[in-house]
């Protein structure tokens, strides 16, 4: 779980939806590894469908926010932009390269392998 002191300075929080009950984890991101993860946003078609988190046991997706109120969530091909907790935009991601690199950016040990093993086969 990230904590953070307070501060003007510009941070990226990143996050993955799979527990009930306790904490999901999350985990920071330097500016590098967000704007890699901001420029699959840029390549991929806009969406008329916005994401809706998912009810249901397991991986539930993941996102990618910053201290500015904006934030994207992503799962199973569909990537959504949120400003101000509103839906802004949205975009389609077949190959899933957004969610991936999300996931990608996880430290070794904040998601249990077996809860993504089926999701990423």
């Amino acid at each position: 779980m990230v904590t953070l002191k307070s501060n003007n300075e510009p941070y990226w929080i990143c996050g993955a939806l799979i527990f009930s009950g306790r904490r999901d984890p999350t985990w920071l991101l330097n500016e590098d590894e967000a704007q890699k993860i901001l420029s699959i946003w840029n390549s991929l078609p806009e969406s008329s469908i916005h994401f809706s988190f998912p009810n249901i046991l397991g991986y539930k997706g993941c996102f990618l926010s910053s201290n500015t109120n904006t934030k994207w969530a992503s799962f199973r091909g569909l990537v959504t932009l949120y400003k101000d907790n509103s839906p802004v935009e949205s975009r389609t991601d077949t190959e899933r390269k957004f969610e991936k690199a999300v996931i990608g950016t996880a430290p070794e040990d904040a998601i249990p392998k077996a809860m993504l093993m089926e999701e990423f086969r």
